[in-house]
């Protein structure tokens, strides 16, 4: 396990273990190393957490002012525009899971309606089993 220096350290902390590479921070982090590029991000978050799951996938955390109904929304456009099915999300409230799959891979997003009018999301991309 290592740390950056003093910039990195201002931007969050890089770990490494036998399963992957993660930075944690309170500040903006950039998404993880080899980020799938048909997998859309919204531009305007600040990620808290970025997670490279040693090759077989990725991990990002992040919260919003977005609403939930208008995230669900945005991310199932933005999945259907980079080609991966459609699918179903039942309104279950104040969270919801998106799960996507093509060509052997998965996507999953969590979003969570939580206190004070923020939208925790975490999404994650890994290898279809």
């Amino acid at each position: 396990m290592g740390c950056g220096g003093q910039n990195e350290a201002a931007s969050g902390q890089t770990f490494e273990n036998e399963d992957g590479r993660f930075k944690v921070g309170t500040s903006d982090l950039d998404l993880p190393e080899g980020w799938p590029d048909d997998v859309p991000f919204p531009s305007d978050t600040k990620i808290l957490m970025s997670m490279n799951m040693g090759g077989t996938g990725h991990k990002v955390s992040y919260s919003t002012k977005e609403t939930l109904p208008d995230l669900v929304e945005w991310y199932q456009d933005e999945m259907a525009a980079e080609g991966w099915p459609v699918n179903e999300v039942p309104d279950t409230g104040k969270y919801r899971v998106l799960v996507y799959e093509k060509e052997g891979r998965k996507v999953t997003i969590t979003l969570t309606d939580t206190a004070g009018n923020v939208t925790s999301v975490a999404v994650t991309t890994y290898e279809a089993s």
